[in-house]
């Protein structure tokens, strides 16, 4: 999904987090965010990447030191959004 934010192009990778394991879709989809980051910066590098994280998926993956520390380490920007009423709740860069 393409929109500007601030006069700044941005595309948002949405994930809903609906596996069994929190972990494992956490991994999955760092590396999808990852991969499109690469793309974005060889064919729109003015473009920047948010990874849409549902509210309750976020409030977990916050309170765990792997995730905040791989999030920290690839310099991801997290929008986090309330699934039900279609709202982004906070913007993290």
């Amino acid at each position: 999904m393409r929109h500007k934010k601030d006069d700044r192009k941005i595309a948002v990778e949405i994930k809903s987090f609906s596996g069994a394991s929190l972990i494992t879709e956490f991994h999955h989809a760092l590396g999808q965010f990852l991969d499109y980051q690469m793309a974005l910066d060889v064919q729109e590098p003015e473009r920047v990447l948010y990874l849409a994280l549902p509210e309750d998926a976020w409030e977990m993956i916050a309170a765990r030191d792997l995730p905040k520390a791989a999030i920290r380490k690839f310099n991801v920007r997290v929008l986090v959004y309330h699934p039900e009423k279609e709202t982004v709740i906070k913007w993290l860069d």
